[in-house]
């Protein structure tokens, strides 16, 4: 065997913080929404199964067809084949964590709404005690 040629399993995630590049020769992107759906299909099927096998006790984990690349001399990877797979899982990558970024957004609006109901409350309780304070108390709050 080729002392160049290496065979190893990756996890998506270890191939976060790497450089692909993909050669003017590979195709372009050509998945349709049946080879996206059929892929988004099986990662659903596999997330909502059992991954403990019950004889061994061993873990299950979800494996992609192949990625053949290539080292190139500026420590990016030439994606040789695997590209079509490579390309929708990364663009599947970019939809949830926009999806989680909005969420996080959404939950810190929330909770920035629900703090500021809180201490209207507060100030409200405040006004009583001594009304001419609330204004540069609710400015100071609301500007740091």
């Amino acid at each position: 065997m080729d002392k160049n040629i290496v065979i190893a399993t990756k996890s998506i995630h270890d191939l976060l913080g790497e450089k692909f590049y993909i050669p003017n020769y590979q195709r372009g992107y050509r998945w349709t929404e049946i080879e996206v759906k059929k892929l988004v299909d099986d990662l659903y099927r596999y997330f909502n199964e059992e991954k403990v096998n019950k004889d061994t006790k061993e873990k299950s984990y979800y494996c992609l067809q192949p990625l053949v690349v290539k080292k190139r001399d500026d420590d990016s990877w030439e994606l040789i084949d695997g590209q079509q797979r490579m390309t929708t899982i990364f663009l599947l990558l970019k939809c949830l964590m926009a999806k989680r970024d909005k969420i996080r957004t959404d939950q810190n609006t929330r909770n920035d709404l629900e703090l500021k109901l809180e201490i209207e409350e507060l100030l409200a309780v405040a006004d009583k005690a001594f009304p001419e304070d609330k204004k540069s108390l609710f400015q100071m709050i609301y500007q740091t």
